[in-house]
């Protein structure tokens, strides 16, 4: 939820049990499939389960490639095993929201956002970014919570179900 960031000030128990449509909202998914259903033939539109990806990437990959008419071999592979977008914090939110000035000052300058650009292509940009970040770990969900998410979700699993034809019995 960005707490780092200062995006949201909820926090999870809060989130929960306010049913905050910002959040919650977006885990029901039978709408959402079903509105691209409607809207493009379904053997156009592929779904993917997080947790299928995640647990066999490699059968994933030939999925999508299969799904695209390309050989999956020409994926790169090795990227599989790259973990990327990871849950992270500024270590310094002073540090943060200064870079967030100064690229915004630099890119409204007309002659001064090849700057920006160049810290980018030398990956000065990058680095700065990774060395203000820490890891976050958030902790396990509650039963309790997952209790209350289950049933919230119930109905909307089931019909998703048989939308797409896949069992879902692994968020139930």
């Amino acid at each position: 939820m960005a707490r780092g960031k200062k995006q949201v000030s909820l926090s999870f128990d809060e989130v929960v049990r306010r049913r905050e449509p910002r959040f919650i909202k977006r885990g029901l998914y039978y709408g959402q499939i079903k509105r691209y259903y409607e809207l493009f033939p379904i053997q156009s539109v592929l779904v993917l389960i997080y947790e299928r990806v995640f647990s066999d990437p490699l059968f994933t990959l030939r999925t999508i490639g299969t799904f695209l008419g390309i050989d999956p071999i020409r994926f790169d592979q090795a990227r599989l095993l790259q973990k990327s977008n990871m849950s992270s914090a500024p270590r310094s939110p002073f540090l943060y929201k200064l870079m967030l000035k100064m690229v915004r000052y630099l890119r409204e300058q007309p002659s001064l956002g090849i700057l920006v650009d160049a810290a980018k292509d030398i990956g000065l940009a990058g680095w700065i970014k990774d060395t203000n970040k820490k890891k976050v770990r958030y902790p396990p969900m509650g039963e309790h919570h997952r209790g209350e998410l289950v049933r919230y979700y119930r109905s909307d699993i089931r019909r998703l179900e048989r939308l797409i034809g896949h069992n879902l019995d692994m968020w139930k």
